[in-house]
């Protein structure tokens, strides 16, 4: 799985999780190797607890850095979020919004009115599940 304390958390994505494993290697010839030359790799699937998808992703001698986790993770991101978006792919993560985010972010339309009276004139904060039902479809 992607973890904060790994080297791809920039392949992570909001609704999915996503086991993946990168690979940084310095080329090599009969000499030794390369000064300055390396391969950069990542191979992962998502959604993990029920797999759907698995991205393979290779750089060879990438620009502007050569840690797979930095140069190959923000591609695989990308490219994950693209196939999950057209294969319509169900998340199997639940979205981390804080309450307040996601009653700044509804509108009249798209709260019940009875939700919309009792998110703004209770003293109360409204409950999960009050909050969820009036997060819009993304």
């Amino acid at each position: 799985m992607v973890s904060p304390e790994g080297t791809g958390t920039l392949a992570a994505l909001d609704r999915y999780t996503v086991a993946a494993k990168t690979g940084t290697a310095q080329k090599s010839n009969t000499n030794g190797y390369l000064a300055g030359r390396y391969y950069s790799s990542m191979i992962g699937f998502f959604p993990a607890t029920a797999p759907r998808v698995v991205i393979s992703v290779a750089l060879d001698e990438p620009q502007n850095g050569y840690y797979a986790g930095t140069v190959v993770a923000p591609v695989f991101r990308s490219i994950a979020e693209q196939i999950a978006a057209c294969l319509e792919i169900p998340p199997d993560k639940v979205a981390r919004v804080s309450v307040g985010k996601v009653l700044a972010r509804s509108t009249p339309a798209n709260i019940p009115p009875a939700r919309l009276t009792a998110a703004r004139g209770s003293s109360e904060t409204p409950s999960v599940n009050r909050t969820f039902a009036s997060v819009p479809k993304l």
